[in-house]
């Protein structure tokens, strides 16, 4: 997958505050969880949020999500569906959850 350039747009953006608004199926989900990566490797061992309105888009949309952007960012990932955490690893060296 490819960041598309409203995506690209979002991620250089450089303010502290910002939002990716878009209809169904734009990559907000997608965006999100590219700049989470991009914050966790900037950032080692800060443990960062992830919230939604449902557990539900966070087990079905969120957590394939993080996998598909790690793997684009050569990075991997351990879901803990159980304890509700995502841990972020390049190679065997942890970088945060």
């Amino acid at each position: 997958m490819r960041l598309s350039s409203p995506q690209h747009s979002f991620l250089t953006l450089g303010t502290k505050y910002r939002a990716f608004v878009g209809g169904f199926g734009s990559g907000k989900t997608f965006v999100g969880c590219i700049d989470l990566l991009n914050f966790a490797i900037q950032h080692p061992r800060t443990v960062q949020g992830y919230f939604s309105t449902t557990y539900s888009l966070i087990r079905d949309i969120f957590y394939p999500t993080i996998s598909e952007a790690a793997e684009m960012l050569g990075l991997r990932v351990e879901v803990k569906k159980s304890d509700k955490e995502v841990n972020v690893f390049r190679g065997s060296v942890y970088i945060g959850t």
